[in-house]
């Protein structure tokens, strides 16, 4: 099996799969920008919608733009989990920035299913090493990939 063809776009949500999601801000708008608020609002609003949904955080990273998640769904959940995500963060992201339009594009959440340890791993060291590569932050922390 290649590289490539350990990681395929989901079709399925089938329990027992690791997945890579993430999501795009309206016209790749900086309403992610980061500071301290925003990092903790991501993690509170991250931190709810797994445990609503009974799935587990492996790495994340939030940037001005976007986000990243590698996340395992035991149940079949992880739709559960960016609905719940993307609607408090949008709704958080509005009365914090003063934001009137909407936060996410049209093209909805991206989930890359995620079959092989070998693209668990390559995928979760793309998310951490991610801020650290696009210049946002000089060296990772302890806290999952959100800025420094």
């Amino acid at each position: 099996m290649g590289r490539r063809d350990a990681m395929t776009q989901a079709h399925s949500r089938l329990p027992g799969i690791t997945y890579e999601i993430g999501r795009r801000t309206e016209r790749r708008l900086h309403l992610f920008r980061p500071d301290a608020l925003m990092n903790q609002v991501f993690l509170y609003c991250l931190g709810y919608a797994i445990q609503k949904s009974g799935t587990r955080l492996m790495a994340v990273a939030l940037m001005s733009n976007h986000y990243h998640a590698i996340v395992h769904d035991p149940e079949g959940r992880i739709c559960e989990l960016t609905e719940v995500l993307n609607g408090l963060l949008t709704k958080a992201t509005q009365a914090m920035r003063g934001w009137q339009g909407r936060v996410f594009d049209g093209a909805g959440p991206s989930y890359l299913e995620l079959l092989t340890v070998d693209a668990i791993i390559d995928r979760t060291a793309y998310t951490l090493a991610n801020p650290t590569a696009a210049g946002l932050v000089r060296r990772a922390t302890g806290c999952g990939g959100v800025g420094d």
